[in-house]
């Protein structure tokens, strides 16, 4: 054996440059078997040398951090990322003018009641403008989960027991929205009974915002909504 024997890979990888690698053989060691029919077999091993990997020079974290333009930004494309930073800023601008003037109208009350209140506003970015001013806005928290403005007085009123049931509905009108009794009954896994005898409990809570004309026979279908 030769220590200036070269050899090339047979991996067949599919990847030419793997495929295609060479490099300097610099030990081989033969290994003989026996197979099960007494055939007797010798198998050599080739150790090669493929050289060292070339030196990288690790980034400095630092730098790459610095905010960067793309080279191929022009100066119409940055002008419109502007404006529509420039616009979204306005647009918070307004709605918090928004909210400012419901709650000193309407008084304390929550994110949910604030936003159905509002024609340009649902409740995830009426809630973030909340929390985004905390010089204007002030989260009494409570079982309703109640803001108000600064300075502006807000009793916790008096409640009954609430049970599990009354909570999962009144989440369930948070989150989708008005619903019927039966849509209620439907998406908690109950009965329609158990959500109107909850509901009766504390009616303060809830108001019809529509009624459903029956088909047929049907009588006339109530969809509720919160009132608070």
């Amino acid at each position: 054996m030769s220590i200036y024997e070269t050899t090339s890979g047979r991996a067949f990888a599919n990847d030419p440059d793997f495929d295609g690698m060479t490099g300097r053989v610099t030990y081989q060691r033969t290994v003989t078997g026996m197979t099960l029919d007494g055939w007797k077999v010798r198998n050599t091993i080739s150790y090669v040398d493929i050289g060292r990997a070339a030196h990288v020079d690790a980034v400095d974290p630092e730098a790459a951090l610095v905010p960067e333009r793309f080279p191929y930004a022009t100066a119409t494309a940055t002008a419109l990322a502007d404006g529509k930073r420039k616009a979204a800023a306005e647009r918070v601008i307004t709605l918090r003018g928004q909210v400012e003037a419901c709650l000193r109208e309407h008084g304390p009350q929550s994110a949910y009641a604030i936003a159905t209140k509002l024609e340009d506003g649902g409740k995830r970015r009426v809630l973030d403008c909340l929390r985004r001013f905390p010089d204007r806005f002030f989260f009494h928290g409570g079982q309703f989960q109640i803001w108000s403005l600064i300075g502006q007085e807000w009793t916790p009123p008096q409640v009954k027991k609430i049970s599990n049931t009354m909570r999962a509905i009144r989440a369930a009108l948070e989150e989708h929205g008005p619903q019927t009794v039966g849509d209620l009954a439907k998406r908690l896994g109950t009965y329609q009974s158990t959500v109107q005898k909850s509901m009766a409990r504390h009616a303060e809570w809830f108001r019809v915002v529509e009624i459903r004309k029956g088909v047929g026979n049907a009588p006339n279908t109530r969809v509720w909504g919160l009132a608070a």
